[in-house]
């Protein structure tokens, strides 16, 4: 399989999890929503559809029921939700583009093809937005490449989901994140240009011997015991076929990760040397190198999705080999605790690493009450038989952490197709919705 096969998937399967239509609407004080008046009641209420939620919502000035509106959302009081008449939608009432057009018109925005394309997206996904919001957006898509535009209209639609200050830096930090090229490629090719172009300033000259140093051992943003509990089940799977395959380039590396934990700490200042090392170098390509790795960093962090209860976080970490650039992807997805970490006794962990001699290999960890069945994924016939044969050795090794191991099992990778859509679904946890407060309004 290709590795965009696998981990192409999970980057974008994360993005488009932030545009899915929202199963709970949030609104927020001067945004503009589209709604359809159902039932009218006394003292100016109404019953009000906005996408495929209801609201009992007071208004400012009487309207007619069975028509649609656009409202601007004037917060919440003791009345109730509190909505301002801004106009009927004409046209129309049964076609979609009226609202689509009527959404540009409302904002003084053209109706070209592309502002029409962004507000249909919005109508469809019931986004509400703002003025300045929607200027913003436009002007986004105006400076972008035409090849690019669909995914540019795409990802402005997650950040806006997702209560992200609307930039041009947040999208194309969203945008670099999905990329299917290794990041510890992307930064020894920046490494190989640093060195061609010889520049001589301080920033400069710093940012490539971090980079020089990251190559030696490889190092991951690793700060808490839960994510090496994770690092450690990998681990000793790995172990278990080094005996036997002679895996030592695999193996290799996660003794390079244990070795020496505060070498850890200069992926964090990895971006801050980005971020300084830009703003001397006025060689474009150079530039362009620096600032789209600045951008996808960024863009880790922004994938991070938050549904009340629980929460999804996905780490990418550059392994460097002698003759490759590889990435340790991880995924969590799991019950967030009361600190907003992750609960290591009710989770679900996926691995994904290309390897020089296990190729791609894929470790999904499901834990349940620290009860844990482990999947590995992969193609090499050997794996099954070495990983049993040591499977004890593995389970002895958790259950010195509280953990109990129930399986640890070897399949090969499944048809491609497999993969997409629930492949990789976030663990069922049974947990009350928590309250919400303030000047948000949550349907």
């Amino acid at each position: 399989m290709e590795r965009a096969s696998v981990i192409g998937n999970l980057l974008q399967q994360a993005v488009s999890q932030l545009t899915q239509p929202q199963r709970q609407l949030t609104l927020k004080e001067n945004q503009v929503v589209l709604g359809h008046v159902l039932k009218l009641f006394p003292d100016q209420k109404a019953l009000i559809q906005v996408g495929h939620s209801k609201l009992v919502a007071h208004l400012d000035t009487p309207i007619h029921a069975l028509e649609k509106y656009w409202f601007t959302v004037k917060g919440s009081d003791q009345l109730g939700i509190k909505l301002k008449i801004v106009k009927q939608v004409e046209g129309d009432k049964n076609s979609q583009l009226a609202p689509v057009k009527d959404l540009l018109s409302l904002f003084q925005q053209q109706h070209t093809k592309n502002n029409l394309l962004l507000a249909n997206e919005l109508i469809r996904l019931n986004i509400p937005i703002t003025k300045q919001q929607l200027i913003t957006a436009n002007e986004i898509i105006k400076n972008t490449p035409k090849a690019e535009i669909p995914e540019t209209i795409n990802t402005i639609v997650s950040a806006l989901k997702k209560y992200y200050p609307l930039s041009e830096v947040v999208v194309r930090s969203i945008i670099e994140s999905q990329r299917s090229e290794p990041l510890a490629q992307q930064i020894d090719k920046l490494l190989q240009t640093l060195q061609q172009e010889n520049v001589q300033t301080k920033p400069i000259k710093l940012l490539t011997e971090l980079i020089q140093g990251l190559m030696q051992v490889s190092n991951g943003n690793i700060d808490n015991d839960f994510q090496l509990v994770s690092k450690d089940i990998v681990l000793n799977i790995l172990l278990a076929t080094e005996k036997n395959l002679g895996l030592m380039d695999e193996t290799k590396l996660w003794h390079q990760l244990n070795s020496d934990r505060e070498k850890m700490n200069e992926t964090l200042s990895f971006k801050n040397m980005l971020i300084s090392a830009s703003k001397e170098v006025a060689i474009p390509g150079l530039k362009e190198q620096i600032d789209q790795l600045i951008h996808r960093l960024n863009g880790q962090s922004l994938l991070y999705q938050d549904n009340g209860p629980t929460q999804q976080i996905m780490t990418q970490i550059p392994l460097f080999m002698h003759n490759q650039q590889t990435d340790l992807t991880i995924q969590w997805n799991g019950k967030k605790q009361a600190d907003g970490t992750i609960d290591p006794a009710f989770c679900r962990i996926i691995f994904y690493l290309q390897l020089p001699r296990l190729n791609e290999t894929m470790i999904d960890v499901q834990i349940q009450n620290r009860v844990m069945n482990i999947i590995i994924r992969n193609n090499s016939k050997a794996l099954g038989k070495l990983v049993t044969l040591y499977s004890n050795e593995l389970k002895e090794h958790l259950s010195n952490m509280d953990y109990h191991v129930t399986s640890v099992k070897v399949k090969p990778f499944e048809k491609k197709a497999e993969f997409q859509g629930n492949s990789i679904k976030q663990v069922n946890i049974q947990t009350p919705l928590s309250s919400y407060t303030g000047v948000d309004i949550k349907i």
